[in-house]
């Protein structure tokens, strides 16, 4: 695939999923999804060619809701004779399950015969030797497990029995009176006959399940019995009518309750007026009592006097003046005040003169109309207290006349009450007795509400497989489950593959990445299709050659020259006295050689002379294949000797120190000083000293050199590494103070061709 371009900043920024990134997961899982749905289509397929041919019979069944289309005179228009006592869908329902009644499908497996539908099925199977085979493979497991008593055995009535029950479809249309009944076999004359045998054996299924034996003769005697009680009950009340003299109790006990009524009510009036004309005596009686017999006629106070009457005349006319002029002017007035003033003056001359009374004395009047009203108020109670006497006896005449009436109402409403229970009973019994006749005429004349309207079809074409659905299904099925696959494979891969992913879940920057990349010329150029370390296995002639073969496995660049840019911006001028760089991975085999050689020969560039490699992956040497140089004198030398001139080697613009012949040189511990030592004369000699260190996993010393270093960089290759696991190496670094400088995405692989990458 073509290398896209090398765009740290969208790939951090974006977070959201965009097309770009559905399309490459479809690229990455392309193979998964090829296979599976070649697989799925090629299954289907087999499937469809392998399955036999399927036929359905078809038949139809009317209904003919109740009993109402049968009626007892074929000539009569008034209408169904009969009631429908259940509802059209509850009464289809009951045919439906008579149909697909266990004991209807035995007698269906009994009247064709096991043998012979056994028979058809494997005569329709075909004699096809890869059919065979697939059966009898099939039917291994399921021995073994009957063997096992896994699956509980069947005998050969038992599976038939389930095979008919599977293949059976009863049912109806809503708002149907119609039952379709068809079977599916792998012969068509065999489904024509099940359908055909259960439609006969299903009509006698249903006159005997609607037939009630001995109905019709109980139902004779239960009417003649009720007739009888009925006449019996009749006669009682005719009796009692008779005795009692009385055509209508109820009329007769209505009549002598209103009256009880009526004579309650007057006697509670009466009662209520005698006891207020005996308050009215009492209080008659008391007025007479304070009331004397004698009283004053005539009192006459004083003389006529002509003055004073002239002067109340005066006063009269002034205050009608005053009430005159109050109309007129206000409270404060002086006509008001003057006319007050004359008011005053008139009323004292009057009070001046003298009263003179005269009294005449006689019987008082109010005595004698007081007396008058006690007489007769007296008579009054008197007449009262004989009415409510006569009440009182009427009363008891009339309750002592209600007793007997009460007992010979109840007797007839009991009698009444019986005779309706009869009545009713007697027309449903009869009722039923008709139903019963006409069920036993139409069971004697085989006449039932169900005919069919369709006979069991004879099928021409299968109805299974259907070859163009199948393979449509399949089609369809296969390019879903391709996809889904593509996605779930992509949810459950937990490997480190893109630069977003170190920056999520590992929070380390990211330096860059380096894409899967064929070998380069030093021009940036491919060259035939051998790997990064192709030229581990050339000849020690051709690896003496240097760099114009050492070019054949250092990458693009360009790559490398973009992670150097984001190095130095992660120093951030840390490194002007010398700085030691570690560069290492979590397992083996991710490329953190290559990438040293490359990282430090783009950062001689800029430094020429002064970058220091040093290969201390002393198990596992590559850097001395990769720049071209011998392995020894290597780092054993020099931290024994504690001098650097005879393993120095130029490689270009870099000085390389390569990891010699012992694979544990650093292990002692007074080596490892001299190691330290080595170090701390580099980084005054050299900008730069970068030191290929053996992978985290394997080698329990290359923690103790990341360490030594000033910082680290982590080289993980792309879709390898877990990033739960890169997590757990990143706190083990933190925990030894050892700083992280970032990480480098080694061999990315870019699924998307580049046409379609630039068109998305």
């Amino acid at each position: 695939m073509a290398e896209q371009p090398m765009d740290m900043r969208d790939e951090r920024s974006t977070r959201s999923l965009t097309i770009r990134d559905f399309v490459h997961v479809l690229f990455r899982h392309k193979w998964k999804m090829l296979f599976f749905f070649t697989s799925v289509v090629c299954l289907v397929a087999a499937v469809t060619i392998l399955s036999p041919k399927i036929y359905r019979s078809d038949a139809k069944l009317l209904l003919k809701i109740g009993r109402e289309s049968v009626s007892l005179d074929p000539t009569a228009s008034t209408g169904p004779v009969m009631h429908v006592t259940q509802s059209r869908l509850s009464e289809i329902n009951s045919e439906i399950e008579i149909l697909r009644g266990r004991d209807l499908i035995e007698q269906v497996v009994d009247s064709i015969g096991c043998d012979q539908l056994m028979m058809q099925s494997e005569a329709a199977g075909g004699n096809s030797s890869l059919k065979q085979q697939i059966k009898s493979f099939l039917r291994g497991p399921k021995n073994i497990l009957k063997k096992l008593l896994v699956v509980e055995p069947l005998s050969e009535r038992e599976q038939v029995l389930l095979k008919v029950y599977g293949n059976l479809y009863v049912g109806s249309d809503k708002d149907s009176n119609v039952i379709k009944i068809s079977y599916t076999a792998k012969n068509p004359e065999m489904a024509q006959r099940v359908v055909s045998e259960l439609i006969d054996l299903s009509l006698e299924k249903h006159i005997a399940a609607h037939r009630t034996p001995g109905s019709y003769a109980f139902f004779v005697e239960q009417t003649e019995h009720l007739k009888k009680k009925l006449k019996t009950s009749e006669e009682q009340l005719k009796a009692l009518k008779n005795k009692v003299g009385i055509t209508s109790v109820e009329q007769q006990q209505k009549n002598l309750l209103d009256r009880i009524s009526l004579l309650e009510e007057e006697k509670d009036a009466t009662e209520s007026a005698l006891a207020s004309s005996t308050a009215k005596v009492k209080s008659l009686e008391e007025a007479i009592a304070q009331i004397p017999q004698t009283t004053v006629l005539e009192e006459t106070t004083g003389y006529p006097s002509s003055g004073a009457d002239a002067m109340r005349e005066e006063l009269f006319r002034l205050q009608i003046q005053e009430q005159k002029l109050l109309k007129s002017f206000s409270e404060d007035s002086r006509s008001i005040e003057s006319i007050r003033k004359e008011i005053a003056r008139a009323e004292e001359l009057l009070k001046q003169e003298q009263d003179r009374t005269q009294v005449t004395k006689g019987l008082s009047r109010s005595h004698e109309e007081l007396s008058l009203a006690l007489m007769t108020e007296k008579a009054n109670r008197l007449a009262l207290q004989e009415k409510l006497n006569s009440l009182d006896q009427q009363l008891q005449a009339a309750q002592q006349r209600l007793a007997p009436m009460n007992e010979a109402a109840m007797e007839m409403a009991a009698l009444m009450r019986d005779i309706r229970m009869q009545e009713a009973n007697l027309l449903k019994y009869s009722e039923n007795l008709e139903q019963a006749r006409i069920d036993n005429a139409m069971e004697n004349q085989r006449i039932s509400n169900i005919s069919v309207v369709q006979e069991a079809t004879l099928p021409i074409k299968s109805i299974r497989p259907r070859k163009l659905l199948n393979l449509g299904l399949g089609l369809f099925l296969g390019a879903f489950g391709a996809l889904l696959l593509a996605v779930v494979s992509e949810l459950m891969d937990h490997t480190v593959k893109t630069p977003q992913d170190i920056e999520e879940k590992l929070h380390l920057p990211t330096l860059g990445y380096i894409p899967r990349f064929h070998s380069f010329h030093l021009n940036g150029k491919t060259n035939g299709t051998a790997k990064a370390d192709s030229s581990r296995g050339l000849s020690a002639r051709k690896r003496n050659k240097g760099l114009s073969l050492a070019g054949r496995s250092i990458h693009s660049p360009n790559n490398y020259m973009e992670i150097k840019e984001r190095l130095f911006q992660s120093l951030n001028g840390s490194a002007a006295n010398g700085y030691v760089i570690g560069v290492t991975s979590y397992n083996r085999r991710e490329g953190v050689s290559t990438v040293t050689a490359n990282l430090a020969k783009a950062i001689g560039n800029r430094y020429p002379g002064k970058v220091l490699v040093i290969d201390a992956n002393t198990l596992n040497p590559s850097l001395h294949r990769i720049l071209g140089v011998g392995l020894t004198p290597g780092l054993d030398d020099v931290v024994k000797t504690c001098s650097a001139k005879d393993a120095l080697r130029q490689a270009h613009n870099l000085r390389l120190i390569p990891a010699g012949d012992e694979p544990h040189c650093l292990v002692d511990d007074l080596i490892w000083e001299r190691f330290k030592k080595l170090l701390t004369e580099s980084k005054k000699r050299y900008d730069f000293t970068i030191i290929d260190i053996p992978a985290l996993k394997q080698e329990a010393l290359a923690s103790q050199i990341t360490t030594a270093c000033d910082g680290v960089i982590m080289v993980i290759e792309a879709e390898r590494l877990r990033w739960e696991a890169a997590q757990d190496w990143c706190k083990q670094l933190a925990n030894r103070n050892v700083k992280t400088i970032g990480a480098v995405l080694n061999k990315r692989r870019f699924y998307i061709p580049k046409w379609i990458y630039n068109s998305l």
